[in-house]
Parts: C-alpha cells; structure tokens; sequence
C-alpha cells in the first residue's frame, strides 16, 4: 500500500550554521510552492521586486519552518519565523537560498536564476 513520506523532514545544516546545526521543514504541497518560489526569483531578479509576491512567500516559508537551533551573528538562538516574523531578515542569503531550496526541491541553477 502507498505511504507518503513522513511530513517534517529533519535536515543537517554543519555547512551554514556550523556542526550539531539543523532545521526542520513540513514537506511542501503544491500550493505552497506556488507562493515560495516567487521569493527566490525576487531575490535574484535585478529589476523591482514585487512586494506583494514577497510577502505571500515569506508567508509560506514561515508556516513550513517547524523547528531549528539556528542562531544569530551574536550566538543566540533565533527565534522560529512564525514567532517572530521579520526573522527572515536576519538570516545571510545563503542560508535564505538553503531554505527554499530545500522546500522547492530546485537549485539556483535548476530554476535558472
């Protein structure tokens, strides 16, 4: 009988916030993905970004983000983004890229962008 994946996956992250670091992300469903993508085009697109896109996306993100024991440049925990929205303005860009890459299955050169 079929059996989906289990729906949170526990992903080591040494390479970006250093050994012992992880995250954990509820596997995406379409609808989702319609609204993450758009961020990672936005941030790799060199003319205006659309606000509004952003906005749905970074909505997204924040609702698949379970759990993780990232922190800050101080060494400080980060609190989870649906607890603390703007959060995703802390993170570096790779460590933003990581995440939706890891939610849309898509690198930057398997997008294009």
């Amino acid at each position: 009988m079929p059996k989906r994946p289990d729906a949170i996956r526990h992903i080591e992250t040494p390479d970006l916030q250093g050994e012992d670091s992880w995250v954990e992300i509820r596997r995406a469903k379409g609808r989702d993905l319609k609204k993450i993508i758009p961020m990672g085009a936005r941030l790799r697109a060199d003319d205006t970004p659309d606000l509004e896109k952003y906005e749905f996306s970074e909505q997204r993100l924040r609702d698949l983000i379970v759990a993780w024991n990232w922190v800050g440049d101080d060494g400080k925990p980060l609190p989870l983004p649906r607890d603390q929205a703007d959060i995703t303005e802390e993170l570096t860009e790779d460590e933003l890229l990581f995440l939706i890459e890891q939610i849309t299955g898509k690198s930057e050169e398997e997008t294009g962008n």
